[in-house]
């Protein structure tokens, strides 16, 4: 009888232990197909060559979108975009890229994000192009509805963490930032050529969800 409680109780603890560990293990699973999407705020600025432009705040959020290497590593695509509007001018930045996602700890939340793609940036104004006061003043004298933008690689880092909520869903909280190689920036006004150069930036900061 003694050997039958020692063994049963035995027993009763590999399982114990066996069942934390599992539960350890499944704390933050990831595998397979996942999505995550985010909104928030962007703060968004253009380097000139004259000139640095203020910052503007507007909403900004992502869509991203892989699979599951390992639970320390995922890929995928993101796309991204910000918007502001002010006076009637309307900015845009608009971006797409390759992800990789990395969790330090296998069973942890905490990630960290990197990614390569181009983005797109785009102005309007009814009155006159919507790029940094001094600019317009030395580049762009002249009154009518136009529109500039430019196209440029980028590259960004984020970091985030995952509070789980289910068995496969978590709130994200995340940061973002990305910014651009130099591009030439297009007037839509073909008799208000620009040789200007600029460089994006963007930070992001928010709240998304993520299915794993």
């Amino acid at each position: 009888m003694r050997i039958i409680a020692v063994s049963t109780a035995l027993l009763v603890l590999a399982t114990s232990s066996l069942s934390a560990q599992r539960l350890v293990e499944n704390r933050n699973a990831r595998e397979g197909f996942w999505i995550g999407l985010g909104v928030g705020a962007g703060s968004a600025g253009l380097d000139f060559a004259c000139c640095r432009s203020t910052r503007s705040t507007g909403p900004s959020g992502y869509v991203r979108l892989g699979g599951t290497v390992s639970q320390n590593v995922l890929i995928g695509g993101e796309t991204g975009g910000w918007t502001y509007s002010e006076n009637g001018a309307t900015y845009m930045i608009g971006a797409a890229s390759a992800v990789v996602l990395w969790y330090p700890d296998r069973t942890g939340a905490f990630y960290l994000k990197v990614g390569l793609g181009a983005l797109h940036y785009g102005a309007s104004d009814h009155w006159r192009p919507s790029v940094p006061v001094a600019v317009v003043d030395v580049f762009f004298p002249f009154y009518g509805e136009a529109e500039v933008h430019a196209l440029a690689a980028y590259g960004s880092f984020g970091l985030g963490y995952e509070f789980r909520v289910g068995r496969n869903t978590s709130i994200n909280a995340f940061l973002n930032g990305l910014a651009s190689t130099a591009a030439k920036l297009e007037v839509s006004d073909v008799s208000q050529p620009s040789s200007q150069n600029i460089k994006v930036n963007l930070v992001q900061v928010g709240v998304g969800l993520t299915w794993h």
